[in-house]
């Protein structure tokens, strides 16, 4: 029990690390200004003593209900995200799905596969049961021999584009391996080549040295077969073209690491409405592209590098996402980390200006400010996600708040709705920065929290006569 709390106190602080240090300083401040307001009705030790255990629950309550409002938002978002995520790519309809896959689906080309091994005659030795002699028979083993047999690359794929709203194509690919018996023995070579048992292929050609090999070839369960003998150190040319059919995706693809030299693939594409794939993100792998007026042409180089690439094009789909479920996703990611800064300089600014903090409608206040960013989510699963359904919930929120702290001195109540304000309708749209502006804006918030209590705390030093 004690491990998964730390676990998680852990793992919230290295999400928040700003905000969670904000929190722990508040703790603290709570804390200490419990202890200093607390009255002592025992004798004196004894006394001292429950004002600092009284002191520590309300500081430690203080923490457990942030970080149970803060963890109940986190991973109501995290549900929500890959939900919202699934409805934005619902504009495809689902003729168009049965219309791709009807075209063989993505196509993720996996590279030649080659294994060795080698047979010799072992005599072996079987006692006699009489035990008036020994007998002898030859055993044949057959062993792997290990190596990295293919030794250089040359890939080319052809791709026509067909149809941009069901992202389809044709390609027309050829490879080209050279394979390598680097051991000092004769071995038997076993080729496989994955076509895939969904695909249609057209003109298939399998050649070794220029010279057709397809008839000596088998098909099973999808993969290419063939087997010849090479002695040591000879070499091949092992050639592999076809044409089929595909739709969103064209990769070609090393499945394990492996030394990778003289190694190129291009692809020819006769459309700009696609992105390039290239895995993993290395200068270990060069890339050069050119535009022409029909499309693009890209060409991947790997030369000495111990690598697994996945190289090709993804389709752009003409149906974009839905732009709301992208504001959504956007606007609700930072509610959780708003909530821990709302929490913290809504807490400090009944310390500075010494009103009573009430746990009640503290746990009152938060749990408003989550059914907000709660409630959003729900309308945006049932596609109720305009624009402005945010700010209006907002404003009910704050009015809620109001009716809460309406009581309160007016200098109170109108720092509670301005930081509302802030927090509840302004930082939410911190979603829409980039990333090292969004650092920046945190800083920021964080800078102005410190502006805040410091000139508060002049405030009611020098200028209010009558602090609460």
């Amino acid at each position: 029990m004690v491990g998964e709390i730390s676990n998680l106190l852990a793992g919230w602080f290295s999400l928040e690390p700003s905000a969670s240090l904000l929190i722990i300083a508040v703790t603290f401040l709570t804390c200490s200004t419990a202890l200093m307001n607390s009255k002592d009705s025992n004798s004196r030790n004894l006394g001292w003593f429950s004002r600092l255990i009284e002191s520590l629950i309300i500081g430690f309550m203080f923490l457990s209900i942030t970080g149970a409002f803060y963890f109940l938002l986190n991973s109501s978002f995290k549900v929500f995200r890959p939900q919202a995520e699934k409805l934005s790519k619902e504009n495809v309809t689902e003729d168009g799905d049965v219309f791709r896959s009807g075209w063989g689906g993505p196509l993720y080309q996996n590279e030649l596969h080659v294994d060795h091994s080698r047979s010799y005659v072992i005599i072996k030795e079987i006692p006699d049961l009489t035990g008036n002699q020994t007998l002898y028979i030859n055993e044949n083993v057959e062993e792997e021999v290990a190596q990295e047999s293919i030794t250089d690359f040359d890939g080319y794929a052809n791709i026509h584009f067909v149809d941009q709203e069901f992202q389809t194509y044709w390609v027309n690919a050829i490879y080209k391996y050279g394979v390598a018996n680097q051991s000092s023995y004769e071995t038997k070579t076993n080729f496989s080549f994955p076509i895939g048992t969904s695909r249609i292929i057209q003109d298939l050609v399998v050649k070794i040295n220029d010279k057709d090999i397809k008839p000596e070839t088998t098909i099973k369960n999808g993969v290419v077969l063939w087997q010849i003998r090479m002695s040591p150190g000879e070499r091949v040319n092992i050639t592999i073209s076809y044409i089929t059919q595909g739709s969103e995706v064209f990769v070609y693809r090393v499945p394990t690491s492996r030394q990778m030299q003289n190694f190129s693939m291009k692809i020819d594409v006769d459309t700009k409405t696609i992105y390039r794939i290239t895995q993993p993100d290395t200068t270990a792998i060069k890339f050069e592209q050119n535009n022409n007026d029909l499309g693009r042409s890209f060409l991947w180089t790997i030369d000495n590098a111990i690598v697994k690439p996945e190289l090709g094009v993804k389709f752009k789909p003409l149906v974009l996402p839905d732009p709301n479920q992208i504001l959504s996703i956007k606007l609700l990611q930072y509610a959780p980390r708003g909530l821990m800064f709302f929490a913290s300089v809504f807490v400090l600014t009944f310390l500075v200006l010494g009103v009573k903090l009430e746990l009640f409608k503290l746990v009152l206040t938060l749990a408003v400010y989550s059914a907000n960013f709660l409630f959003f989510m729900g309308l945006d699963l049932l596609r109720i996600n305009h624009w402005a359904v945010l700010p209006v919930l907002g404003i009910l929120t704050l009015v809620v708040v109001y009716l809460i702290y309406r009581r309160y001195e007016k200098i109170s109540l109108d720092l509670i709705l301005i930081i509302g304000v802030f927090f509840i309708l302004g930082y939410p749209y911190a979603g829409f920065l980039s990333t090292s502006a969004r650092t920046a804006f945190d800083s920021f918030v964080q800078a102005f929290v410190i502006a805040y209590i410091f000139i508060l705390s002049l405030y009611v030093r020098i200028w209010r006569k009558n602090p609460v």
